[in-house]
């Protein structure tokens, strides 16, 4: 368990299942009982029952004789100010394993903050601010988090920035979400602010009244140094907007885009990294984006569905011929169609970082359980091999991924975490208005080379889910 010094409530993580939900009794009062999608378990007392896994536990100890006391936002849309920022719990220490000295993995993710169990949901136009420096093996002069950001518990369709403390709000935006979604996550490399932290922003489609409980967790950081190899723009800047110019991308065909020279990108940048929206369209299927000058490739970059006003996703791209990455859409069998798509820079590679998080010629597929184990029931895992697949050397200790969930059979989360190491936090959120769903992360590998994949429903134990892994680079020490 952890706890802030100062706090009266101590936050328990419950890794293990119990099928058998026997009571456990806790020395103190339970406040607060939920699972990883934020549904409450039932609880009395002292008294819990432990049945799937994870479960974050919120209780006050009893005494002890110690005195240890994207539709896309607005760019004129305002924030409200917050007093103070609101983290949810301090986390214990995590260790960390070294993929060069680009960026750093934390050997398992860790969740950082979590706004159902302090501080509550952020309203829309408001914002708040996380310290992620200094906190679950996080060096405190990081210049940048690797962070997993879930919004849940929304009332309207909108949207979330992330952002470096003590910048103005940007007009971009991190992730999408819409009432036909529970939960909605996307990965994100956010630079580190003032005070070592980062703010969340809460906007809303239309004039809407809303607001959103927002998690982050952890799963690794680039050291200050890194920031000269890896540069993370000031706050993030859209490079791409195709609503305003050149308008939908159809079915079966590519644009291209320049991004190399703007917006503080240099010319001469081997890699970007993007936050990609689709959005406007009327059917369902996926967009892939890739290096100009490379064939499309077997993989996607994100999913999106006719019930969902817009997706967002995560990805860090090789720049190919003339300083650009192109964008395919498809759509499922081929039906008519087509898609908007957005892009928002937040950093680049410099061609010394391209030489730490080494970037496949094209993104490659490893796994899609579609093809190979089937579906991973609820409540269960499975365990993969990535390193010395598909030209990521048996050296590789992370990998640049895309991971994909489909063929679910009840709303429900993908864990994604290394082998040998359990599973407490969550990748990506899937719910069963949506045909897939797939979110960018950055992976830390197991000492076998391997990940692990972890299902989870609503009702536990009830559902399955198929899974696909594309890799766009990798690190190796």
């Amino acid at each position: 368990f952890t706890s802030a010094s100062g706090n009266t409530h101590v936050q328990i993580v419950w890794n293990q299942a119990d099928t058998t939900s026997v009571p456990y009794t806790l020395p103190g009062t339970v406040v607060a009982e939920t699972d990883a999608t934020g549904n409450t378990v039932p609880s009395s007392g002292n008294t819990i029952s432990i049945g799937a896994a994870p479960l974050f536990i919120t209780y006050a100890p009893a005494p002890t004789p110690t005195s240890t006391p994207t539709l896309t936002p607005s760019p004129t849309a305002t924030a409200t100010p917050t007093a103070s920022p609101i983290p949810t719990f301090t986390p214990t220490a995590v260790p960390t394993q070294t993929g060069g000295d680009l960026l750093t993995m934390l050997s398992s993710p860790a969740r950082l903050a979590d706004t159902r169990l302090s501080g509550g949901a952020i309203a829309s136009g408001s914002f708040r601010c996380f310290h992620v420096a200094g906190v679950a093996g996080i060096p405190s002069d990081a210049g940048a988090v690797v962070l997993n950001i879930t919004a849940v518990g929304y009332t309207a369709n909108g949207w979330l920035t992330a952002y470096p403390s003590g910048q103005a709000v940007p007009a971009t935006s991190t992730l999408n979400f819409g009432t036909s979604q529970y939960a909605m996550a996307n990965g994100s490399i956010v630079r580190v602010g003032s005070g070592g932290q980062v703010c969340v922003n809460i906007g809303t489609s239309g004039s809407s009244s809303n607001s959103a409980n927002v998690i982050l967790d952890a799963t690794g950081f680039a050291p200050a140094a890194a920031l000269s190899q890896m540069p993370m723009l000031s706050t993030p800047v859209r490079v791409a907007d195709t609503r305003l110019g050149g308008g939908a991308i159809t079915s079966g065909t590519t644009q291209c885009f320049q991004v190399g020279g703007l917006s503080a990108i240099p010319s001469d940048a081997s890699a970007v990294m993007l936050n990609v929206t689709a959005v406007g369209f009327a059917t369902d299927g996926w967009l892939t984006v890739f290096p100009n000058g490379q064939p499309v490739p077997g993989t996607s970059t994100l999913n999106f569905s006719q019930s969902e006003y817009a997706v967002a996703n995560n990805a860090i791209v090789r720049i190919g011929n003339g300083g650009q990455v192109c964008v395919y859409v498809g759509t499922l069998n081929s039906a008519p169609g087509g898609s908007q798509v957005i892009f928002d820079a937040t950093g680049y590679l410099t061609s010394a970082g391209i030489s730490k998080l080494s970037m496949l010629g094209s993104p490659q597929r490893v796994l899609d359980t579609r093809l190979s184990t089937g579906a991973i029931a609820s409540g269960s895992f499975a365990c993969f091999q990535v390193a010395g697949q598909a030209g990521i050397p048996v050296s590789a200790r992370a990998v640049a991924a895309n991971v994909t969930a489909v063929g679910y059979t009840a709303p429900g989360w993908l864990t994604v975490y290394p082998s040998g190491q359990s599973a407490a936090t969550s990748t990506l959120n899937f719910d069963t208005s949506e045909y897939g769903l797939a979110n960018g992360a950055v992976l830390a590998l197991g000492g076998d080379g391997r990940v692990c994949v972890q299902v989870g429903t609503t009702t536990p134990g009830s559902g399955t889910s198929q899974v696909i892994l594309d890799i766009v680079g990798y690190l190796s020490h």
